[in-house]
């Protein structure tokens, strides 16, 4: 996959080289294969992120990988969201030589993750106005309905010939059903 990078690190040395780079590594991090090789990890990972490599060797010994987020870094020092993962690999005596790195690029994930939360926020907004708007609103129509409503009230007690209660009684049922 074009997202996907692979690099295999040697972790012997104080500041492991890189031994393979992917075309997918190639793609993600804009270095050529030939670039990279032989060259420190730490041109791919954030500045933040450069002095924890032995903390993530000394785990590498304890667990068969290691996994998570982490932001690297382009070849133009453009800094990128990936997940990733670290498998050791063991010589023929058990002890670890190199590293398989395998990255994802989550540059879209996240995009689309921040698109869907501003989506959201104003959905929320939205509705929040829609519920202040029918409040107000609300409020407003019924003042004005109550008194049309004891008007026809007041109506209704007169004297009216049976078409006019009729139509009265209408505009009384018709401002309750408003309440």
């Amino acid at each position: 996959a074009e997202n996907v990078a692979f690099v295999i690190v040697e972790v012997r040395g104080s500041d492991p080289l890189i031994l393979e780079f992917s075309p997918g590594a190639e793609k993600i991090f804009g270095y050529s294969r030939t670039e990279a090789m032989g060259r420190p990890v730490s041109m791919l990972l954030s500045p933040e992120d450069r002095d924890k490599l032995d903390e993530v060797l000394f785990q590498m010994k304890k667990e068969s990988r290691l996994s998570g987020f982490r932001t690297l870094m382009r070849k133009g020092q453009e800094s990128f969201p990936a997940m990733y993962s670290i498998y050791p690999l063991l010589d023929e005596t058990g002890g670890i030589y190199a590293a398989l790195g395998v990255c994802i690029d989550i540059t879209n994930q996240k995009r689309m993750e921040e698109e869907l939360l501003h989506a959201k926020d104003a959905a929320e907004a939205s509705a929040r106005a829609k519920a202040e708007f029918t409040a107000n609103v609300s409020h407003e129509m019924r003042t004005p309905l109550n008194a049309v409503i004891g008007m026809t009230d007041l109506l209704l007690e007169s004297g009216l010939d049976p078409v006019k209660r009729d139509y009265v009684s209408t505009i009384r049922s018709s401002g309750l059903s408003l309440l």
